[in-house]
């Protein structure tokens, strides 16, 4: 990530969005299949999540 410049701010919330993902999952995110993504992005409509969060 800061081979491409991205500031550590925008690190930081791709970091924490992983995390978010693998607790969902209860698993590693490279284990995820396209199913366990559609579900967690369900997940997360109904949880009202912001915009810039859904996003990353």
């Amino acid at each position: 990530m800061r081979i491409k410049g991205l500031g550590e701010g925008l690190q930081k919330a791709h970091i924490s969005a992983v995390r978010y993902l693998a607790e969902y999952l209860g698993r590693a995110p490279d284990a995820a299949v396209f199913e366990d993504l559609r579900a967690y992005q369900l997940h997360m409509m109904d949880t009202t999540v912001t915009p810039s969060t859904y996003n990353a």
